[in-house]
């Protein structure tokens, strides 16, 4: 079991690991790192809503092999942004 060995907060120009997106290239307000000591991070990526409290809209992993994990399905860098992006438009605007 891997153990906690950083934890970064994100502003909302910070680039997102993986990615060459910051929280607010997805309308977010904020992020998350957590480093773990076997090389993995997980990475979460939240707005501020009407209490003033961080929700959590989007999270994926890196594992130590550089996969990107989201959900049970693994992406290359690339292919992740593009899913992010995509996840952020309403379904009546992806075609």
């Amino acid at each position: 079991m891997a153990h906690v060995v950083n934890t970064i907060r994100l502003s909302k120009l910070d680039t997102l690991p993986g990615t060459k997106l910051c929280p607010a290239d997805l309308d977010c307000d904020g992020g998350m790192v957590v480093v773990r000591d076997d090389g993995s991070l997980s990475v979460a990526v939240w707005v501020i809503d009407n209490d003033g409290r961080p929700s959590i809209h989007y999270s994926y992993k890196v594992d130590a092999r550089n996969n990107y994990i989201l959900g049970s399905a693994r992406y290359s860098g690339e292919t992740l942004e593009a899913l992010l992006l995509g996840m952020k438009r309403p379904p009546a605007e992806q075609s």
